[in-house]
């Protein structure tokens, strides 16, 4: 007698298979993201903050919070170090919500922006507004978001070992994993991996109702991070929400 349990079994079984052989012949994406309006990439011989006109004076009022964004943005550790021991807040928010750490996180300088983080910085912070960098970031996003799709080393990295939370839903209501998947990062199989040992919700649904896996096979079919996620778990019956399609039927329609 065959149960629900078998053929669920079996569909999962298939599926994967069939991503393993469409694995071996299909080369995953170009990058989709890290063009230069990003704050997820760098801008050859211009700050970001200079590119967006960021000034700290525009987003905080309190003198000493000033100083530590501008101690930040001169990459001075030893006077970042000085202010937040006398008391500057780390976590202080101001337009838009913004904080230092946000204030840390372009053109890749991770000593700056880990040293935040070991102050007790929270990349979980949601802005409410695009903080003068249209393009750049949404309303919605957070630290966090940014880390999952930036090409900076380490970065997501250190997010996740501070606090990160990987179910976070941006401002269109993708997790981090959709974040990472429809970037294209270069080792989004990592960063994937590390975000569902954190807890990272593999079957959480994303903007437009696609679970990760929905997305992976979706988005440029990306079929070796689909077999990932298949791997680690995921459910290739779960149904796009309010949709038709699944992991499987996707699949099929993709060896068409």
């Amino acid at each position: 007698m065959t149960t629900f349990s078998d053929t669920n079994q079996d569909s999962q079984r298939d599926a994967m298979a069939t991503l393993s052989r469409i694995a071996l012949i299909a080369v995953a994406i170009a990058v989709l993201a890290g063009c230069g309006d990003s704050v997820t990439g760098t801008f050859s011989g211009k700050s970001f903050h200079a590119k967006f006109g960021w000034k700290p004076e525009d987003f905080f009022t309190d003198p000493q919070v000033i100083a530590l964004c501008k101690a930040i943005e001169a990459n001075d550790l030893a006077e970042t170090d000085r202010l937040v021991a006398s008391g500057v807040d780390v976590n202080a928010t101001g337009e838009g919500n913004m904080t230092p750490l946000m204030w840390a996180f372009p053109d890749s300088h991770l000593p700056r922006f880990q040293r935040l983080l070991d102050h007790g910085a929270d990349p979980n912070v949601v802005v409410t507004t695009n903080l003068n960098a249209p393009g750049a970031i949404s309303v919605g996003d957070s630290v966090m978001h940014l880390c999952a799709r930036t090409h900076f080393p380490g970065y997501f990295e250190a997010a996740l070992r501070a606090g990160g939370d990987p179910n976070l839903k941006d401002g269109k209501g993708n997790t981090v994993l959709h974040a990472i998947i429809k970037t294209g990062v270069p080792d989004a199989s990592n960063r994937i991996a590390l975000a569902i040992d954190s807890g990272g919700e593999i079957d959480a649904y994303g903007a437009g109702g696609d679970t990760p896996l929905l997305t992976a096979i979706s988005w440029f079919g990306q079929f070796d991070i689909a077999l990932l996620l298949l791997e680690r778990g995921a459910d290739p019956t779960v149904y796009q929400k309010d949709q038709l399609p699944n992991a499987i039927h996707l699949v099929l329609l993709e060896e068409r």
